[in-house]
């Protein structure tokens, strides 16, 4: 069977996005570490920032943008001290393509690893 206008894999990846990951240590500080490009009018549904080694040095984490820069995920909703995965359901939309980043709005480090998942659909 001939498929007539196939869609290429850039439309695609456009359809499905696949989740964004960025995985950091300390070495990483003061960053921000870029996470990835969420494409315009796709929803950001979950953030998880998930603790492989704690931080030590009074670390907070951060996910967001350059407008908000905890717009997914706050200091509030992570413990970067304690080995764990700190997931937020987010449900938000973003009208442009957007960069999005790990911030450390505090803290100096000398130990610690991490990755986070941004699901988008």
């Amino acid at each position: 069977m001939e498929l007539r206008n196939p869609l290429t894999r850039a439309q695609l990846d456009r359809l499905r996005p696949r989740p964004l990951v960025a995985e950091f240590t300390h070495t990483d500080f003061p960053g921000p570490v870029l996470v990835g490009v969420i494409p315009a009018t796709h929803v950001v549904r979950d953030t998880v920032v998930e603790i492989q080694s704690p931080f030590d040095g009074g670390v907070t984490i951060t996910v967001g943008d350059a407008v908000a820069q905890g717009r997914l995920q706050t200091v509030a909703d992570n413990r970067p001290q304690r080995i764990d995965y700190y997931n937020v359901n987010n449900v938000y939309e973003y009208s442009v393509d957007t960069e999005v980043y790990v911030y450390f709005p505090s803290g100096t480090p000398t130990q610690g690893r991490a990755r986070v998942v941004i699901f988008v659909d």
